[in-house]
């Protein structure tokens, strides 16, 4: 995540506040952060698919 933020311009705290601000509600914020994760890769690595927690 340190290495997302980074090349985002962002803070680790401000990704983080990113990701918990445009959770949907009820999912826990563990999971929110795998799938932001998981879709920073697949649109690094072959486009713009877009999963939803």
């Amino acid at each position: 995540m340190k290495d997302i933020a980074q090349s985002q311009g962002k803070s680790l705290e401000a990704l983080c506040a990113e990701i918990h601000d445009s959770r949907t509600e009820g999912i826990p914020f563990a999971t929110s952060v795998r799938v932001y994760v998981l879709n920073h890769f697949r649109s690094t690595a072959a486009g713009s698919t877009t999963l939803v927690a």
